[in-house]
């Protein structure tokens, strides 16, 4: 079947291209540009340079109140629109054509956007940009002085530095959103796999950590609260879980998948794991099913469900055995005392098991230690603050915290210091509560090595910020000479 070319452009259209154009031209003419003829006695428009770099830093608006992913589609729409009477006037082969060159049109804009946010968010000039599209031209380059090579260096590591910011904040949007817009835990999972972990209040959780424990969450083994908050996923969760059993949002003080303990019966019996099953609309109301996989059921009001919180409390007699243990050996003791019923996550094998490599891992003075017991050992009953108690008592922290200070302080160039946190398996930033895995770190340092106002955004521990600042001025120094 023979393709039908589109119709030529009537003749209002014509006319009103015309006018778009002689209006264009006649504001440029204004700011210096010039009518130039080719050898062919064809007319064209020559703007001046300053023209050119003003131009490439209008679209971007620094103070616009959207996120960078907004503006960059905005950009994108804005610029397709505007080409729509340019693109009714080609001749396509094909639909498929048509598309084809409309999608690399799109590609094309997209860059465009990314390189002016990236000069803008540097802090760039008009000159600063009219200086980079000179230094373009390798005869210009060539008889630069080594001062304006210099600065040509500079601006570049500017630019760089303000991309690597901008791609993390639209990683970060991209995760907000797919969060967000999650209507199912596959959808939900997919977002998760796409962010490559998530930073918590004091944890780096994986993907697959999280996964696991929203699904013990989603199977009524743990409560709500191990989900972190991090950019509304535990709020996600717990719509999610309503959506799937019939329920609907609620303002009260407990939580779908909350585990509760409490007697076996309503009227005596062993205290047993609850889970909170469902929440009647009043929030006054409450059923719970049992946590251990027998049949059984209670149906409570918020009164009655507080009374026996309140009474069936162990979790604080069991967080003053764990703080009070004088050792390891004591401590694995109280874990895996089956008459502590403080929840499952505590009862599990893995938990031992990690408690065992950590120790272990410690022991040998690996610089990964401190970074496998945040990952490893949880926060819940004060677990991890004894086994960092722990160690510290016995002299081993303070020695692996100065091996890393000594190995951070060793580091000649980025390199080195980018292979100590490799080693280390990432860091973290006391200061602030955080953790950044490895990845993460050296974007973070990589982003804002140069920029003296934003280093107090690197963690202070080990000296970690003081050798950033001292190879970064190292670094600049080898540029200069």
């Amino acid at each position: 079947m023979k393709f039908e070319q589109p119709p030529a452009p009537s003749p209002e259209e014509m006319a009103k291209i015309a006018k778009e154009r002689a209006l264009s031209d006649a504001e440029l003419l204004k700011g210096g540009a010039e009518y130039k003829f080719d050898e062919k006695g064809e007319k064209h428009l020559e703007v001046t340079d300053e023209q050119v770099a003003k131009a490439s830093m209008l679209p971007y608006n620094l103070e616009s109140p959207k996120t960078i992913n907004e503006q960059r589609t905005q950009f994108i729409e804005r610029q397709l629109k505007d080409a729509e009477t340019f693109i009714a006037m080609q001749n396509f082969a094909s639909e498929e054509a048509k598309a084809q060159a409309i999608e690399k049109f799109k590609s094309g804009i997209a860059e465009t956007f990314d390189s002016i946010a990236a000069k803008q968010r540097a802090g760039l000039t008009s000159e600063d940009v009219k200086f980079l599209n000179e230094a373009e031209n390798p005869h210009n380059f060539m008889s630069m002085s080594t001062e304006e090579k210099m600065r040509l260096y500079e601006l570049r590591d500017k630019i760089k530095s303000a991309e690597a910011q901008i791609k993390q904040e639209q990683t970060q949007e991209q995760i907000e959103r797919g969060i967000e817009s999650a209507e199912s835990f596959d959808a939900l999972f997919g977002t998760i796999d796409m962010s490559g972990g998530l930073q918590g209040t004091h944890s780096f959780y994986k993907p697959e950590e999280l996964k696991s424990i929203i699904t013990k969450v989603r199977n009524g083994k743990l409560d709500l609260t191990y989900i972190t908050k991090t950019n509304g996923l535990r709020m996600k969760v717990k719509e999610l879980i309503n959506q799937e059993r019939g329920g609907e949002k609620s303002a009260e003080d407990y939580e779908l998948g909350q585990v509760i303990n409490a007697p076996a019966s309503k009227e005596k019996g062993p205290v047993i794991n609850w889970v909170v099953d469902e929440i009647f609309k009043d929030g006054q109301k409450f059923a719970l099913k049992r946590n251990d996989g027998e049949p059984g059921y209670l149906i409570l009001t918020k009164e009655a469900l507080n009374n026996i919180k309140s009474q069936y409390n162990p979790e604080d007699n069991v967080q003053e055995k764990i703080s009070g243990a004088k050792s390891f050996d004591e401590l694995r003791e109280i874990i895996l005392d089956k008459e502590n019923k403080f929840g499952e996550l505590l009862h599990e094998d893995a938990l031992v098991n990690n408690l065992s490599k950590v120790i272990s891992s410690a022991n040998e003075g690996n610089i990964s230690a401190i970074i496998d017991i945040d990952y490893n050992i949880p926060m819940q009953i004060g677990i991890r603050k004894k086994v960092f108690g722990l160690l510290k008592e016995q002299g081993i922290l303070t020695q692996i915290e100065n091996k890393i200070s000594d190995r951070i302080k060793e580091a000649k160039n980025m390199k080195d210091l980018f292979a100590v946190i490799d080693e280390m398996g990432g860091v973290v930033d006391n200061d602030r509560s955080e953790m950044y895995a490895p990845e993460r770190a050296k974007a973070l340092i990589n982003a804002i090595k140069d920029d003296k106002d934003k280093l107090e955004y690197i963690p202070t521990n080990y000296g970690l910020r003081q050798k950033v600042e001292e190879l970064s001025a190292l670094e600049k120094v080898r540029k200069e000479s």
